[in-house]
């Protein structure tokens, strides 16, 4: 996709799974080339992506990509049960880092109005409510890590850090892990304690997992030197899309915590710039398909050093600099047919 066709583009998210992908092509031509839409001509409909339910719509002019940005959209059809809100926003390439993560609102109070300011701030990032307060958040890695930080901005101007810890805003439920610059952390008492005179700076940041493990792989020692240098500790709680590193000082007083967010997130924005994620889809439950291509991506891994291979679900992410990452999924792809 070029430049101008990038201006003429929309990613919309939402599109429902209830149609042969062919037949819901057609009818997003129908829907965006209808006056419900505001739309206009359709030139090319990109349909399925490598992200679930996201389809890449470009227009014939720029002018029709800008109006149904700005209109909310319902789509619907005689062949549909249900109307299906889909959440369409500007493209960009922070969309090939497409991310998904659950988080509750329960530390909040209105949640319906809550959800309701941040689909409004955040247009790139389609918000889901579920049950018990709980929301799901997806969209391009870059939006929805600024919408996290902006519910924990709120978070803290409505509560201390002790209550984020109790899970206002839970981490995500997966793996532990730790690395620490000097000496494993340990948990910190609440920093609402007034009687605390010098207390452990702590922060957390939520970073692209599959960019994380990248550098843990091979650029662990760049990871180490950022924390030792900064004398900070920290702790990974690893998500399939998003990892909360909760980072600790280990000294009192000092401001270290805060130069290791800013090199931390620095390092993982120049892997996002140079790495590229391709997905190598597999059945959850063929096994015997699964193993077949865990083999085949060790194979190539013996090839292809500089690439990470993270099994997950339902799929492999293929993550490394972008020919190199391409050759790696076409040679498993190719031996796999």
């Amino acid at each position: 996709m070029d430049v101008v066709d990038e201006i003429r583009t929309v990613v919309v998210a939402g599109v429902p799974d209830i149609l042969p992908s062919d037949r819901m092509a057609d009818k997003l031509v129908i829907h965006f080339q209808s006056l419900r839409s505001n739309g206009g001509d359709v030139q090319n409909v990109l349909y399925p992506t490598i992200s679930k339910g996201v389809a890449f719509v470009t227009f014939d002019n720029i002018a029709d990509a800008e109006r149904v940005i700005k209109k909310e959209q319902s789509m619907r059809d005689e062949e549909f049960p249900k109307d299906y809100t889909l959440t369409v926003f500007k493209f960009t390439t922070d969309v090939f880092f497409y991310v998904s993560t659950e988080v509750n609102l329960s530390g909040f109070s209105g949640p319906e109005a809550l959800i309701q300011s941040l689909r409004s701030a955040h247009r790139s990032v389609r918000i889901c409510t579920l049950q018990q307060n709980r929301v799901t958040m997806e969209g391009p890695f870059t939006a929805v890590k600024a919408l996290r930080e902006d519910l924990i901005g709120k978070l803290r101007t409505n509560s201390c850090p002790s209550r984020m810890e109790q899970g206002a805003l839970p981490r995500p439920d997966n793996t532990l892990s730790s690395i620490a610059g000097c000496s494993q952390p340990q948990r910190s008492e609440s920093r609402c304690n007034d009687e605390d005179k010098e207390e452990l700076e702590e922060d957390s940041v939520w970073v692209d997992s599959c960019m994380l493990m990248y550098i843990q792989k091979f650029n662990q020692e760049e990871l180490a030197r950022c924390l030792r240098e900064h004398n900070v500790s920290a702790r990974f709680e690893q998500g399939t899309d998003l990892t909360a590193v909760h980072l600790r000082g280990l000294i009192p007083g000092s401001s270290g915590v805060q130069g290791a967010t800013l090199e931390l997130n620095a390092l993982v924005s120049i892997r996002q710039s140079t790495l590229r994620v391709h997905v190598l889809n597999c059945t959850r439950h063929d096994l015997r398909e699964r193993q077949r291509l865990l083999q085949l991506c060790e194979e190539a891994s013996v090839i292809y050093k500089d690439i990470l291979y993270v099994p997950l679900d339902s799929c492999i992410k293929v993550v490394g600099p972008s020919t190199a990452s391409y050759l790696f999924y076409e040679e498993v792809i190719l031996n796999h047919v």
